[in-house]
This record gives structure tokens, sequence and C-alpha cells, in this order.
């Protein structure tokens, strides 16, 4: 897996939190409902291998 490959996911996280919340920034709050929306999508194991990777 790629690093950029993980940019890219990385930055559909950030619009999706936009998206899901507009009338907050980028905060607790969305990184929370995006946990919740990924918790029960496939895409859950590459959000982990992401935080992983970059944290």
């Amino acid at each position: 897996m790629s690093v950029k490959y993980l940019l890219t996911v990385n930055t559909m996280l950030i619009v999706l939190s936009t998206i899901t919340i507009p009338s907050f920034s980028y905060s607790d709050l969305n990184f929370i409902n995006i946990i919740k929306a990924y918790e029960q999508s496939s895409i859950k194991d590459l959000y982990l291998l992401h935080t992983t990777v970059y944290n």
C-alpha cells in the first residue's frame, strides 16, 4: 500500500467530515462521527492502517 493512496484516504476523511457536519470545523465531533461511519464499513481496516502509519 503506497503512501499516496493513504494520503488520498486521509483527504477523503477530511472531506467526509466537512460534508457530515458543515456547521462545525474539523473537530473531535467530526472525528467521532467519521469513526462511527467507518466502523460500519469495509474501509475500517484501511483507516486503522492509516492511523497506524501516521501516528
